[in-house]
């Protein structure tokens, strides 16, 4: 058989470790990690409202804004339920950078997942995905 590898590559999976979160997720439960996820949201108005002054925005409270995606106006935590939905890294390097920004918040508790495929033909594996003998 002709397999072949190709490189590896990463996804997050964040496990919930705050039983008081602000968006409803269930103490335990894991999603995977996406930045354009929009699965959970905050569910309080947890975030400073922002006046305008001249023709830029200015927070009231400069500290209140979304930790995940440091904005005033995304309600959204970075986490999907399905993996299929996950973010697929090449870098461990910049899985690593994301994880301990993500862990510093206090929600999640989070590892990485090694992702290897295999490359291997159609013909040999047959139409139905499965060897044949």
């Amino acid at each position: 058989m002709s397999k072949r590898e190709i490189k590896d590559t990463y996804i997050i999976e964040c496990r919930c470790i705050n039983e008081d979160n602000d968006f409803c997720m269930r103490l335990g439960f894991k999603g995977y990690y996406n930045k354009q996820a929009k699965t959970f949201s905050y569910k309080t108005r947890k975030f400073s409202p922002v006046c305008w002054k001249g023709s830029t925005m200015t927070p009231s409270e400069p500290d209140n804004i979304n930790p995940y995606h440091l904005d005033f106006f995304n309600y959204a935590i970075p986490v999907t339920p399905s993996i299929d939905n996950a973010k697929i890294y090449k870098r461990l390097a910049d899985v690593e950078k994301i994880i301990s920004s993500i862990e510093k918040i206090g929600d999640f508790k989070c590892r990485v997942l090694v992702l290897r495929t295999t490359v291997i033909p159609l013909d040999e594996i047959g139409k139905n995905g499965y060897e044949r003998f």
